[in-house]
């Protein structure tokens, strides 16, 4: 059992999930919850070691979530679950678990629809985008400086969609966008604009959809690159919708999931 809030692999938990540059040097992240733990091994995502409490395993055994057979298991104490525990109740179950393989631009083609986020800051919303995604059956993001998804606030809150989802990381976005152009993949810019098209118009079509950051949406720049320009029609005077919330009526369009 580990009983030390100073022992190698806790200290190393705790530096995945409070730094973002160390999850990317080290290419790995961390789970903190039984369900989200489940899900990571049901997807065949790579665990360097499984952290659970006495109580989590009294908790857990004997039901479907039972994850004490996993080959990399240690049992720790409660004290070290209380010291790194992100949340106010802990199910005593933690996780570091290894990135999946990134997507790139040229996985993307014109038969499927592909969400793309640009400068998305907030780990709430892009978890939320990541549930609807994952709701809607979109399978591939693309992340233009956005949060980073790996936060555990990211990987929390997306409630396992995140090993559901491929991702795409994009370092500059005109030429992005001057690629998918030269593919022949559609593009559809969502804008606040009154004169843009209204959702229907992206009924059952296949291509990027392009949601803009919380505080500012998408610059002219982006938008100027974009034939199609769609917005959510609103009652007059209505504040702008939550980027996830929007995100979520564009796709449930654009996958056509009447009936």
């Amino acid at each position: 059992m580990i009983t030390s809030t100073k022992n190698i692999k806790i200290k190393e938990y705790l530096k995945l999930r409070d730094s973002s540059k160390y999850r990317a040097q080290k290419n790995s992240f961390v789970l903190e919850g039984v369900r989200l733990i489940f899900e990571a091994i049901k997807h065949n995502v790579e665990l360097d070691v499984v952290f659970l409490s006495g109580f989590c395993i009294e908790k857990i055994k004997d039901t479907a979530y039972d994850i004490t057979q996993h080959e990399k298991f240690l049992l720790i104490s409660n004290k070290v679950v209380n010291f790194i525990s992100g949340v106010s109740n802990s199910q005593g179950a933690f996780a570091i678990a290894k990135k999946p393989n990134r997507l790139n631009v040229k996985n993307i083609n014109n038969n499927e629809v592909v969400l793309a986020l640009y400068e998305v800051k907030d780990p709430g919303n892009i978890g939320s985008i990541i549930r609807c995604a994952f709701a809607f059956g979109v399978r591939k993001i693309v992340l233009y400086n956005c949060c980073d998804v790996y936060n555990q606030k990211v990987v929390r809150s997306s409630m396992g969609g995140l090993f559901e989802v491929n991702f795409v990381i994009c370092s500059n976005f005109l030429p992005f966008l001057k690629y998918l152009k030269s593919k022949n993949i559609n593009i559809f810019a969502s804008v606040l604009h009154n004169n843009a098209k209204g959702v229907s118009f992206l009924k059952g079509k296949n291509g990027v959809l392009i949601i803009g950051s919380e505080a500012n949406g998408l610059p002219s720049s982006v938008i100027n690159e974009c034939e199609n320009k769609v917005t959510i029609k609103m009652v007059k005077n209505a504040e702008s919708l939550n980027v996830a919330v929007a995100c979520g009526i564009l796709l449930h369009e654009m996958k056509n999931m009447e009936g």
